[in-house]
């Protein structure tokens, strides 16, 4: 990379604070630093990449911990940051030395502007290249990956920032203005237009009430898999309630606020009752549109609507839903 423009510190894998030459800078010196951004190494941490990316919600942290929790121990996953670039997130998950630099420099943090890493500055940067650390060989290319380290090579000198452009350590929030709300509330309030002026449509266009329902229950039979049997009511009906009563709730009106949420934006595989909940095994094109699905749920039903894991598979995301009743 170029010469620094700013002034940057680094904080190299032994927890030295180096300056842009990548001196060490001595305790004493560092109250007179002023107008700095930290760059740490990234032995601290480790990279997952996730296409495609997460969608923008509050629960973004949740999704990426039910993602990781087959991979990692649960431990590690309670202080993830995450990072959402236009085709891809990347979960940067931190190691305990991390936690333990934080708790040692936690005043020169907050003085810091922004707080980023190499291989997150390379990426965002467009920069294609290796950073070589103590353990592995991390390849920058349109993504972060982790190749096995050759001893016999020579280390490369140390990566050197021009500047550093992001700042996901010290942000606290994903939306963090009313500019990062604007698209998303325009986008709900046209969403929420066009959606009210199609079911006007529909309910002008399908006037006798036995069609309406009827067309229906073809469309819920069909994602249920059970369309064509000689009795399909009774095969989703056995689906649906696992050999136990559904406590008095008519099963018709809840299936079909089921399928009304999913729409054409997501696949039912399986529906299961249990404990007076539902629990909806589906399948959908990304995470955006299970965010959709959740939400139509919690609006037909006017519950929460819990995601009890997620699993990113063909392309596809795999999930189980539960409705409380």
């Amino acid at each position: 990379m170029k010469t620094t423009s700013e002034t940057i510190i680094y904080i190299d894998p032994n927890g030295n604070i180096r300056d842009n030459d990548y001196n060490i800078i001595g305790i004493d010196n560092l109250s007179n630093i002023k107008n700095f951004s930290i760059v740490i190494d990234d032995t601290y941490f480790i990279y997952e990449v996730v296409k495609p990316k997460f969608p923008k919600t509050s629960k973004i942290k949740l999704l990426a911990k039910n993602y990781l929790k087959s991979i990692y121990p649960e431990e590690l996953l309670e202080n993830l940051y995450i990072l959402n670039l236009p085709d891809k997130s990347i979960i940067v998950i931190p190691l305990q030395e991390f936690i333990t630099l934080l708790q040692n420099f936690q005043k020169l943090f907050d003085k810091a502007k922004k707080i980023s890493t190499p291989a997150l500055e390379c990426l965002n940067q467009g920069e294609k290249t290796e950073i070589e650390t103590e353990k592995f060989i991390i390849k920058i290319d349109d993504s972060i990956e982790y190749k096995q380290k050759n001893n016999n090579i020579p280390k490369d000198e140390e990566i050197k920032i021009e500047s550093v452009t992001l700042n996901i350590f010290k942000e606290n929030s994903y939306l963090k203005n009313f500019k990062d709300l604007l698209l998303p509330i325009v986008t709900t309030i046209i969403c929420f237009i066009l959606l009210n002026i199609g079911y006007y449509f529909d309910l002008k266009i399908y006037k006798e009430k036995y069609h309406y329902i009827n067309n229906k229950l073809i469309e819920l039979y069909k994602q249920a898999g059970v369309y064509g049997d000689y009795d399909p009511y009774g095969k989703l009906l056995y689906k649906a309630q696992k050999n136990r009563k559904l406590n008095n709730q008519k099963i018709l009106p809840v299936l079909y606020k089921i399928t009304k949420s999913f729409g054409k934006i997501g696949t039912i595989e399986s529906l299961s009752y249990k404990g007076n909940s539902f629990f909806i095994d589906g399948t959908t094109l990304d995470f955006k549109a299970l965010d959709n699905i959740k939400n139509n749920l919690n609006k037909n039903f006017n519950k929460d609507i819990n995601i009890i894991n997620t699993k990113l598979e063909d392309n596809r995301v795999k999930f189980t839903l539960k409705v409380n009743l």
